[in-house]
């Protein structure tokens, strides 16, 4: 059965409180033993290899867990350098060649 087991707030989105916030959750719960994978998106503070979340909860569990990134964000991440390649950098929200696409698609 799953369940929801908690939905800490933090004061700051930091690998080290969001690692303290999991293992604390996991402790009371009774399930740091149970866990074997964790599931996360992509970000630098879930990833990082010194300060990330999931590199310091994995410390605080004494062993390494299956990691599972999220799919959407890893293709988004490879998508995002193939556009880098192809049309240079854009910080902008509105991308001409982008926008052309769906507007041609919506017209059919």
């Amino acid at each position: 059965m799953e369940k929801l087991r908690g939905v800490p707030k933090l004061a700051a989105g930091t690998g080290e409180q969001e690692a303290e916030a999991i293992y604390s959750m996991l402790t009371r719960c009774k399930l740091v033993d149970k866990v074997q994978a964790m599931s996360f998106d992509t970000t630098s503070g879930n990833t990082g290899h010194l300060h990330g979340a999931c590199t310091l909860l994995e410390k605080k569990m004494g062993r390494e867990l299956l990691l599972l990134a999220c799919c959407h964000h890893v293709m988004e991440l490879i998508l995002s350098k193939v556009f880098t390649v192809c049309c240079g950098p854009s910080s902008a929200p509105y991308i001409e060649a982008v926008q052309s696409c769906f507007g041609r698609h919506r017209a059919r």
